[in-house]
C-alpha cells in the first residue's frame, strides 16, 4: 500500500491541474484523517481499552504532514520510480538506525549491513538509472559512440531554471514554474534562401543574389550556435531539477522513516490501532498550517482544483493510513529495525508502476538496469532478516 499511494498523484487529472504539492498534501492528509476518524470510532465502540491521547501519536502526524508535503513536491521533478526509489532508501536507513539506537542489535551485524547496503545500492541504481545505464554502456561494454541517456524530469520536453534564489518557483507557489524551450520555433530551413543552388545556375546569380546567400549563411550558422546553446540549457536544467527532487525525496524519506519510530516511546495502550487518534490530530493540526502558509503564498492565479484532486488525494490518504496501521502492527511482532526497511521495499512495486503504467523509463537497457537493481532490492530484503536469530 505504501508503493501505491503516489500513484493518484500520477493521474492524468492531477497532472493536467498542475496543482500545488501541498494543496494535494492536504487533500492527502484529509485522506489520512479520516482514515484515523474510522477507526477511532471502531475502537471506541468495541475496542477493549479506552482511547487516550499520546503526544508521540501527535509528532508522528507532523512528520506525516512535512514528509508528505516533501513526496509529492519532488514527484513535480521526477517521475514516481526516482521518488519512491530515493525516498524509501532513505527511509531505510533512517529506520535501521533508529531501531539500533532503542537497542534493536543484530545478532550478525556484519550481514545486516551488508544486507543495508544491497538495499541502498539497489536504490540508488533505481533512482539514477539514467547514468548508470550510460556508465555501463560506454565504460563497461566499451560502446563510446553510444550517446547517454537524456535525464527524464515532469516531462522531456519541459525544462527550467528553478533556483532557491527563487522559492515561489521552487516550491511551485507559482502556477508554471516550468519554461518550456520549443526547438521546433527554430526551423533552419526557413532562413534558406528561396534563391536555387543548383550549380547549373550559379553563373546566373547576380551580385545582390550572391551577397543575400551569403547573409542566409551567416544567419544559419547564428541560428546553429543558438540551438547549441539551447541543448546546454536543457541539459543543465534537467540536472537542476533532477538535484531538487533528489533533494526532497531524501527530506521525505527521513520524515517518513522516522514516522513509527515515536511509537516507540509512547504507553503500550496507545499503540497499533490506539495510536491513530492522536496520529490523526497530528495530521489535523498540520492541513491547519498548511492552508495558513497557502492563504498567504499561493499566486491569485492557483486554484484548489478540488473536484479534479481532491478524490485522488483522499483515496491515496486512505490507502496509505492502511499501510501505516500494517506497519505499526509488524513493529511489534519483528524488530523496528527490520520492520521499515522491509517496508520500504514496496519501492520494487512503485518502480513497476512507473515503468509499466506510466512510461517513466523507456530506453530497454534502462529498463534492464532498473530491473537488476530491483534484483538486488530484494536479495537484501531476504538477507536483512538472517542477521536476527
Amino acid at each position: 500500500m505504501t508503493a501505491i499511494f503516489p500513484v493518484f498523484g500520477k493521474l492524468k487529472r492531477v497532472k493536467e491541474s498542475n496543482i500545488n504539492p501541498m494543496i494535494f498534501n492536504v487533500y492527502f492528509q484529509c485522506g489520512v484523517v479520516l482514515f484515523c476518524v474510522i477507526a477511532t470510532i471502531i475502537i471506541s465502540t468495541i475496542g477493549p481499552h479506552t482511547i487516550e491521547f499520546s503526544y508521540m501519536g501527535l509528532t508522528s502526524g507532523i512528520l506525516l504532514g512535512i514528509g508528505g508535503w516533501f513526496v509529492w513536491l519532488a514527484l513535480t521533478y521526477m517521475g514516481m520510480a526516482h521518488t519512491s526509489a530515493i525516498a524509501s532508501g532513505i527511509a531505510s536507513v533512517t529506520g535501521f538506525i533508529e531501531g539500533i539506537t532503542i537497542g534493536y542489535y543484530p545478532d550478525h551485524i556484519g550481514l545486516s549491513i551488508f544486507a543495508l547496503f544491497l538495499i541502498v545500492i539497489g536504490i540508488v541504481g533505481i533512482g539514477m538509472n539514467e547514468t548508470l545505464t550510460s556508465f555501463i554502456v560506454k565504460r563497461l561494454l566499451c560502446h563510446s559512440e553510444q550517446q547517454s541517456l537524456e535525464i527524464l524530469t515532469l516531462d522531456v520536453e519541459t525544462h527550467s531554471n528553478v533556483s532557491i534564489k527563487s522559492p515561489a518557483s521552487l516550491f511551485r507557489f507559482s502556477s508554471n514554474p516550468y519554461t518550456t524551450i520549443d526547438d521546433d520555433n527554430i526551423n533552419l530551413n526557413d532562413t534558406k534562401s528561396e534563391i536555387s543552388l543548383n550549380p547549373n545556375e550559379t553563373e546566373m546569380l547576380t551580385k545582390d543574389d550572391m551577397a543575400q546567400l551569403e547573409e542566409s549563411d551567416e544567419e544559419e550558422m547564428h541560428q546553429t550556435t543558438i540551438i547549441n546553446e539551447v541543448h546546454n540549457q536543457q541539459n543543465t536544467s534537467a540536472l537542476t531539477l533532477r538535484t531538487w527532487g533528489i533533494i526532497f525525496s531524501v527530506l521525505g524519506g527521513v520524515c517518513f522513516g522516522s514516522m513509527a519510530f515515536p511509537e516507540e516511546f509512547t504507553k503500550p495502550d496507545t499503540t497499533e490501532v490506539y495510536f491513530l487518534p492522536s496520529f490523526g490530530v497530528g495530521c489535523l493540526l498540520m492541513i491547519i498550517v498548511d492552508m495558513a502558509v497557502l492563504s498567504m503564498r499561493m499566486s491569485e492565479d492557483q486554484s484548489w482544483h478540488f473536484e479534479a484532486c481532491f478524490i485522488p488525494g483522499l483515496a491515496s490518504g486512505i490507502i496509505w493510513a492502511m499501510g501505516f496501521l500494517a506497519i505499526l502492527y509488524a513493529s511489534i511482532l519483528i524488530d523496528y529495525s527490520l520492520a521499515i526497511p522491509i517496508r520500504e521495499c514496496s519501492i520494487c512495486v512503485a518502480v513497476l508502476i512507473g515503468i509499466i503504467a506510466f512510461k517513466e523509463v523507456t530506453d530497454k537497457r534502462a529498463i534492464v538496469v532498473t530491473l537488476i537493481c530491483v534484483g538486488i532490492v530484494l536479495s537484501g530484503v531476504f538477507v536483512l532478516p538472517l542477521g536476527i536469530e
